[in-house]
């Protein structure tokens, strides 16, 4: 997939998804009512399937300024024993190349922020295993 990429000021913002699933909208939004796209036709070409589905993107944002690299990212990951997902299950994508192929090896990252962690995760961070 292309990244996305924006500059604000003298920041350079860069977009890598890392997976898009189409689901039911009622997972996330359970009193979903369509009748509510009628008035806003822009969501449901760039939010929804087609068929109704509603489109999920997980993704990071590198961000690039004052020669830092810093990578903001879900930690959705690869390997990861999902039991409750068979979409996110042991995972095996192409994000690392991904992330090279928008301008950032992985030598070149400096920090990476997780914006949330589950538990089984922690452990893993504590027991040296990282994401």
């Amino acid at each position: 997939m292309d990244a996305l990429v924006w500059k604000i000021g003298d920041v350079k913002v860069t977009g890598v998804v890392e997976t898009e699933v189409e689901r039911s909208r009622s997972l996330l939004f359970p009193d979903f009512e369509p009748a509510v796209l009628q008035d806003h036709p822009w969501l449901t070409s760039e939010f929804m399937s087609p068929g109704g589905l509603g489109r999920f993107s997980v993704h990071s944002y590198v961000r690039k300024s004052f020669g830092r690299r810093i990578v903001i990212d879900t930690c959705y990951g690869n390997g990861k024993v999902r039991r409750y997902s068979q979409t996110g299950n042991s995972l095996d994508l192409p994000f690392l190349a991904d992330l090279q192929r928008a301008g950032y090896p992985v030598g070149a990252i400096d920090t990476v922020v997780c914006t949330h962690l589950h538990v089984l995760e922690r452990f893993r961070i504590a027991r040296g295993g990282g994401l």
